[in-house]
């Protein structure tokens, strides 16, 4: 009986014990405040220990009809210090022990997300691309340029295959340069131009400090695809897409505006009409979290803005995958 008093004060104050070691570690710049923060935590779990199992105990033989008699003394609580002490110490490893493998765990499946989500949107980024109708308009338009102009047939031919090559080149990176990802964006935007003529101009503006940026890879071309979509294929003048990436302190921004028509739909229903806009805003979240932001308006000039944020980060900067 004596026994059960002391292990139920242990299973009353272990989770205030754990509590503890969770919250300060994360405040320590050094092993030895921790240390000396642990042996006075352990001190007054020892206090607490001993005093309320004394209460209980004294509570139990009252119940009973008796008395329990303790004497309290430096040598009564050092004779329960050690006990206390083995328990504490158990009780932080162990704390460590199931922190660690959650947190592991958490890793674990934050990389499966992102690698299921970049897959994702990889397959989106060339089923978009391969699409009857995108290779029929733009192997007719090199069939129709090739007997006037065999320089600038070999050359789309030549940007195509640069945009499927480097689609594919990058699948398995969480994060590329920026410069990397305007490589991409160059070959679609190049094909694309001569697909519309002068029926569409993209307007590139990206801070010379934001080049080695890491980006998401298949960041922009999305984006800009779905500008042309929306905003130039039912347009019957000219259309201008202007995409204007800058660095605001610790943060990469970016936004992709054209001059078409808009929309007055939410965001939430732009992202269920475009999958490049939902498989975007998915990845961001994915792999910044709640650092990441994306959002969708109506520019001031008129026409559909699509406006993201996230944490700058450089080359020589290791990837942790989250914020």
């Amino acid at each position: 009986m004596l026994e059960l008093t002391s292990w139920t004060m242990y299973a009353l104050l272990i989770p205030f014990i754990a509590s503890f070691v969770l919250r300060y570690r994360a405040r320590l710049a050094s092993i030895l405040p921790w240390l000396l923060a642990q042996l006075c935590a352990a001190a007054v779990f020892s206090l607490f220990h001993v005093a309320g199992m004394v209460l209980l105990r004294k509570l139990i033989f009252s119940v009973a009809g008796s008395r329990y008699l303790f004497e309290v003394s430096a040598a009564k609580w050092l004779y329960e210090a050690p006990k206390d002490g083995i328990v504490y110490g158990l009780t932080v490893a162990m704390t460590y022990g199931i922190d660690f493998y959650a947190r592991y765990r958490q890793r674990e499946l934050t990389a499966s997300q992102l690698e299921a989500s970049l897959a994702n949107a990889r397959l989106e980024a060339l089923k978009q691309q391969i699409q009857p109708h995108f290779l029929f308009n733009t192997l007719n338009m090199i069939s129709s340029t090739m007997h006037d102009d065999v320089e600038r047939a070999d050359r789309m031919i030549t940007r195509l295959s640069d945009l499927l090559r480097l689609t594919v080149t990058h699948h398995q990176a969480q994060e590329v340069r920026l410069s990397t990802e305007l490589d991409l964006l160059d070959a679609y935007r190049e094909i694309m131009k001569a697909r519309f003529e002068d029926r569409m101009s993209i307007e590139l503006e990206v801070a010379e400090d934001c080049m080695d940026a890491l980006v998401p890879p298949l960041l922009l071309q999305p984006l800009v695809e779905n500008a042309i979509k929306y905003g130039i294929s039912d347009n019957e003048g000219k259309g201008e897409i202007e995409v204007h990436i800058w660095r605001d302190e610790e943060r990469l921004r970016c936004t992709v505006a054209d001059d078409g028509p808009g929309t007055e739909d939410s965001l939430e229903v732009l992202l269920e009409r475009g999958v490049g806009l939902s498989t975007t805003r998915e990845r961001l979240e994915s792999l910044y979290e709640s650092a990441s932001e994306f959002n969708v308006r109506s520019s001031s000039g008129g026409g559909f803005e699509v406006v993201l944020s996230l944490p700058y980060r450089a080359t020589e900067t290791p990837i942790t995958g989250g914020a």
